[in-house]
């Protein structure tokens, strides 16, 4: 196949249903090579669960290209899980994770990060991976307090 009908075929077949699930077609990779030494894999969270790919890819687009964009369904309802992963050059991720990081967008402050490989980072303080802190993400929120009234 030619490098111009594949690129259409791509094009036209990426992000198309097939049996109920959006399908993401790309170049095929020869094995062992790694997509992610140009690309860096980014997580954004605590997005409005009506946020979709386009508003989420136009988002990130102001800062370089978009490779990938992808919203996550809930199986049960089928709805957004109020999270995603934006794929960019890794230049163009690093601005943009610094720009969009606790940035509005559909009404939702929202956490842009590397992604992790799915490793949790809860007790840490996504701004500050120096620190050591036990305490979590809910700082000034007392149970003592909520216990002691009832």
């Amino acid at each position: 196949m030619r490098s111009e009908d594949a690129e259409k075929a791509i094009a036209e077949l990426s992000d198309t249903e097939v049996d109920g699930r959006s399908i993401k077609v790309n170049e095929a990779m020869p094995q062992g090579t790694k997509v992610r030494e140009t690309t860096t894999k980014i997580y954004v969270g605590n997005l409005d669960f009506d946020t979709t790919e386009d508003i989420l890819r136009d988002a990130f687009a102001q800062y370089g290209e978009v490779k990938d964009c992808m919203l996550p369904e809930d199986k049960d309802f089928g709805g957004s899980r109020g999270f995603g992963f934006v794929t960019m050059d890794k230049e163009d991720a690093k601005i943009a994770m610094e720009e969009l990081d606790e940035v509005e967008l559909d009404g939702r402050c929202i956490r842009v990060t590397e992604a992790n490989g799915g490793r949790s980072s809860r007790g840490r303080s996504y701004k500050d991976d120096d620190n050591e802190s036990d305490e979590g993400y809910d700082e000034g929120y007392d149970d003592d307090e909520y216990y002691d009234d009832n």
